[in-house]
């Protein structure tokens, strides 16, 4: 009798067919393991549906050898020993790498009930002959974002590493007074190799206030000249900290707060912009325009969020496209029409539209091919878009555009 008569037969004499699980050891029973502690480390992932019985069943159903954990205590006993073979590998990832970019970022939710700090780091690893960013830190913040926070915190997540200042090469942040004061002292270090083997000790020093050492000073003298070049120090230390600082502002976050300043000075766009908005926000206010605007449609409209780039293109992309419904809700409420803006409010999604694009180009760039960041070609089309501002220029749009212009003659 083969082994399917025998099921056959067990099954119409109502006996139940025995499934022996896998070993708790086994491969298989492992990379099962892998796979769900994966899932259930997924942000929003409730631990209480990986436990329930409708799980459970979908599980034996799918493979009826594998033994799920039946506990909380075993899922996250699951999920920790990921955490640290995932600690292992990034360990053995950043050994090797001479030299260390770091990116920090504050996250904060809705409300700002919760936030968090963020660092990553960007490096080249000589063993996969690759440039990689890992992320290596997300810690909530306790208290004030302040300098001092900020600060500390970054220290303490790259000393769980292993990296101390020397290894960090640069640090990427957003232009927030915060992370600006928390890495204002750190500067590049710039210093002169002495080749030993060329002095000797029978050789005299060099003064650095003496042009001649044979020449001897009073001490009154050489006093005022310390006090002088103490003066001269102090006088450029703001200077020397803005041009050769550790800190490099996060280009895509810089070209937003050009756009920024340029909208909100130009009569050109600030006027047709507030007025929509004014409307925009009468559909929020309302359920029967919402509803009715649905009908027509089956869209709603979007406001600008003043923390998320490109909110603004994003409102203008979505009023172009139920820009028919909006002008007849807005006609049977007798409201005032987008109608007579509609060609400044064109012009400015044509020119936020490049931005648009630039800045989320910039932001997925993943390192695939070495030694060809899409940095510095992208800011080749930057500087046409820059172009486009230069005669709305307030202040801050033409320091941008210097800016831009000098990232061109640096990849010259």
């Amino acid at each position: 009798m083969t082994g399917k008569e025998l099921t056959r037969k067990q099954a119409e004499k109502g006996q139940q067919k025995i499934v022996f699980k896998f070993d708790k050891n086994s491969v298989h029973q492992r990379v099962i393991d892998e796979k769900l502690a994966l899932v259930a480390a997924m942000p929003n992932c409730s631990l209480y549906f990986l436990l329930s019985k409708q799980f459970r069943v979908l599980v034996e159903t799918l493979n009826p050898k594998y033994c799920i954990p039946a506990s909380r205590t075993k899922l996250t006993s699951l999920i920790e020993n990921q955490l640290e073979q995932l600690m292992i590998k990034l360990q053995a990832a950043l050994t090797g790498a001479v030299k260390f970019a770091v990116g920090l970022d504050v996250w904060t939710t809705k409300g700002m009930t919760n936030s968090y700090l963020a660092l990553t780091v960007h490096f080249f690893s000589p063993s996969a002959k690759l440039l990689m960013n890992l992320l290596l830190g997300l810690r909530p913040i306790v208290g004030r974002h302040s300098a001092a926070t900020i600060k500390t915190m970054c220290d303490e997540m790259l000393a769980e590493w292993e990296l101390k200042e020397s290894d960090i090469s640069r640090y990427v942040t957003d232009n927030g007074s915060n992370m600006i004061a928390a890495f204002w002292d750190l500067t590049i270090s710039i210093s002169r190799e002495i080749d030993e083997d060329s002095t000797t000790a029978d050789e005299p020093q060099s003064s650095i206030f003496l042009a001649d050492p044979n020449i001897e000073l009073e001490s009154d003298d050489i006093e005022e000249e310390i006090d002088k070049d103490i003066f001269e120090f102090e006088s450029c230390k703001e200077d020397y900290n803005s041009v050769f600082s550790k800190r490099l502002p996060f280009i895509a976050h810089t070209i937003q707060l050009v756009l920024h300043s340029t909208v909100n000075h130009d009569i050109t766009f600030n006027w047709p912009i507030q007025h929509m908005l004014e409307i925009l926000q009468k559909f929020k206010k309302s359920v029967l325009v919402t509803e009715s605007l649905l009908n027509k449609c089956g869209k709603m409209v979007l406001l600008p969020a003043r923390t998320r780039w490109n909110s603004l293109c994003i409102v203008l992309e979505s009023v172009f496209d139920i820009q028919e419904a909006i002008s007849q809700v807005c006609f049977e409420m007798k409201w005032s029409s987008l109608k007579e803006h509609m060609p400044a409010l064109e012009a400015l999604y044509g020119m936020l539209k490049l931005f648009y694009s630039i800045t989320n180009f910039i932001q997925v760039d993943k390192y695939r091919r070495p030694g060809k960041s899409s940095f510095r070609p992208t800011c080749v089309a930057v500087l046409f878009a820059s172009e486009v501002c230069l005669h709305l220029a307030d202040p801050l749009t033409y320091r941008g555009a210097l800016v831009l212009r000098w990232c061109n003659t640096k990849r010259r």
